[in-house]
């Protein structure tokens, strides 16, 4: 009885295994990365095509454009390529009989695909870095060439601006913001005391931005001063400045910020401003969150698929894309659900992002018992 329990052991998981597992996994996994990218890439590349024609852009331009968008493709691809990789490999181990070796000797399917899953899990935790030091600037500089080349830049300028300054103190309203020349037209401002009651109220012909001076310059200002009692007292100035009129232009502009190009940093001072002007914050929020635990999805997909790979007798290949890439949609659906429901304040944006994420590793979990072992 010894002998047998001694055997048993020298039979259970070794590093050779381990060595076989990544032996299998790995190149699917590269390959189907690389195809992946090359997919992304001519898909951007034909979307765009059009517009490259009409503009005449060059050749030199168009591989760069694509050269730049290669960090973005990795981030896109890289969980549906370990999810293939993971579906594949289980799969083709089980079609091949020899995962019922493996189990025969005592080991269960979780600590088989262990191996895998910290590697994935790895991967998810370099792609927090990646990220933020390479896709988030290459993604940018890629959509600032874009816009050059085919003439697609948006103007900044507003109608019916509103703005508030300060944490209320200070409230802008304007019938139109010029970004060129950062001219506001027929502004109306309101000022509150630290109170927050409303002691003056200013209603000019135009105000036009001072960079030397860091205020705006009313002209033709008709000044209300509220006091204490009430009583109302006007005065008309030309062209004056006033001390509290320093928001800057870039406040009132059409808001087109993409947070997908802007740094960790960035992101907290555009929120920030947004919270202090009185926008709601929710929608960006939101996405901000979902850089943390979008990650996590190359760990979560390599998880849920090594439970069904058992369920793959015929057509390894094809059924292991088709299940990628069906997986991946229900995950991302899924995620773009949360993240409307944050953006309307349904739900949190902290929960809007890491919902689907929790969702599915409860799923993982649950399909890993039910797993054929």
């Amino acid at each position: 009885m010894k002998n047998n329990t001694d055997l048993y052991r020298k039979t259970n998981f070794s590093k050779m295994l381990i060595r076989y597992l990544l032996k299998l996994f790995l190149p699917v996994f590269f390959i189907a990365l690389i195809f992946f990218i090359l997919v992304l890439e001519l898909g951007d590349t034909f979307y765009n095509l059009v517009n490259y024609m009409e503009n005449q852009v060059p050749v030199k331009t168009m591989i760069h454009i694509m050269i730049l968008f290669i960090p973005k493709c990795i981030s896109y691809s890289m969980p549906i390529s370990m999810l293939f990789a993971g579906s594949y490999t289980i799969g083709n181990l089980y079609t091949k009989n020899e995962l019922t070796v493996i189990f025969s000797s005592g080991i269960s399917l979780r600590k088989f695909v262990l191996p895998i899953l910290a590697f994935a899990f790895t991967c998810s935790i370099g792609m927090l870095f990646f990220e933020d030091k390479l896709v988030i600037k290459t993604y940018a500089k890629k959509g600032a060439l874009f816009k050059t080349s085919t003439n697609k830049d948006k103007s900044l300028d507003s109608a019916n601006v509103a703005v508030m300054s300060q944490f209320g103190k200070v409230i802008y309203t304007a019938d139109y913001y010029d970004s060129q020349s950062k001219f506001l037209q027929n502004p109306k401002i309101i000022h509150k005391d630290d109170n927050g009651t409303m002691d003056t109220v200013i209603i000019a012909q135009s105000a036009s931005w001072n960079e030397t001076q860091g205020t705006w310059i009313l002209q033709y200002a008709h000044i209300y001063l509220i006091t204490e009692n009430n009583k109302v007292t006007q005065t008309d100035e030309s062209n004056i400045a006033l001390d509290f009129l320093t928001e800057p232009p870039e406040s009132f502009q059409k808001i087109t910020a993409n947070i997908d190009e802007m740094t960790n940093h960035e992101v907290k001072v555009f929120l920030d401003k947004l919270k202090q002007n009185g926008f709601s914050e929710s929608e960006y929020l939101v996405k901000y969150y979902q850089r943390f635990s979008f990650p996590f999805t190359i760990f979560i997909v390599l998880f849920l698929s090594v439970s069904f790979g058992g369920y793959l007798k015929k057509n390894v290949l094809l059924m292991s894309l088709l299940l990628s890439l069906s997986f991946a949609v229900l995950y991302y659906i899924t995620q773009m659900c949360m993240a409307v429901f944050a953006s309307w304040n349904l739900i949190s944006p902290i929960v809007g992002a890491w919902a689907p994420f929790i969702s599915f590793f409860v799923l993982s979990i649950f399909f890993t018992q039910k797993a054929r072992t």
